[in-house]
């Protein structure tokens, strides 16, 4: 099971940093509030996707932008669990 488990991260290592950098973003933003907590990490992800798309030879993945708004669920849950 562990292997399976690090296999997938191994895979995904790039969504997993995306999903952290949404956290990250929406902590940071819930010093404005709830709105904060869901604009920024929604700013930051769509302008970093538009950034790759015209900046080879990154190339935008619109699952990285789901993967990075995802991790500003849980700073949001807290939010209103507050």
């Amino acid at each position: 099971m562990l292997d399976q488990i690090n296999g997938w991260l191994s895979q995904h290592s790039d969504k997993v940093v995306h999903f952290a950098a949404g956290a990250i973003l929406a902590g940071v933003g819930s010093a404005l509030g709830l709105w904060g907590a869901i604009g920024l990490p929604v700013a930051l992800g769509a302008a970093k996707e538009v950034w790759d798309h015209f900046n080879p030879p990154h190339a935008a993945d619109p699952w990285d932008f789901v993967a990075t708004v995802l991790g500003a669920l849980p700073v949001l849950f807290a939010m209103l669990l507050k």
